[in-house]
């Protein structure tokens, strides 16, 4: 399964960063990743899962947080989407 790229990041170099996909907003970034754990959490021969880039380094934009720890969004839709419960 892969991560959400993002432009979210105003401080990552242009065209020098990497993910698997990219989202141009926070809609968009937030619906990538809904979807991919909504996999996670509906799939029942998984028992837990563990998102690896936490956040944003300065060559990878697939984190959930910006390279300055900022959330890219609210950190309650964050929490939402990683329990595939409606916000």
């Amino acid at each position: 399964m892969g991560r959400a790229q993002s432009d979210l990041d105003a401080g990552a170099p242009q065209g020098h960063t990497w993910g698997y996909s990219r989202a141009g907003d926070a809609a968009a970034y937030l619906e990538r990743y809904r979807a991919l754990l909504r996999v996670v959490n509906e799939t029942i021969m998984f028992s837990g899962f563990c998102y690896t880039q936490f956040a944003d380094t300065y060559q990878e934009t697939n984190g959930l947080l910006n390279a300055d720890r900022s959330p890219k969004v609210p950190l309650e839709q964050i929490s939402a989407a990683t329990r595939n419960v409606p916000l």
